[in-house]
């Protein structure tokens, strides 16, 4: 067995993708809890903004429809 130490940047989503990706294998495993890996594409507020992760670099017509549909109403929903 060995240890590896690995850092990201927490903030960039395109880090958070490649290191939930890495584990994702099973061929390698966190000691650590890994919080809040973005591993899907997805809309919600922070900081009063509607944000959007895209966490892959295509998706289905479908999801497109869910997300963009999503986005509005969570900016219809802002004061």
């Amino acid at each position: 067995m060995c240890t590896v130490t690995l850092s990201y940047d927490k903030d960039n989503v395109k880090a958070q993708e490649q290191l939930a990706a890495l584990l994702a294998t099973g061929l390698f495993i966190s000691e650590f809890p890994t919080p809040n890996l973005v591993t899907k594409n997805q809309v919600y507020i922070e900081d009063g903004k509607v944000k959007v992760d895209f966490v892959s670099d295509t998706m289905s017509i479908e999801e497109a429809r869910e997300l963009t549909l999503k986005a509005v109403d969570l900016e219809y929903s802002l004061p």
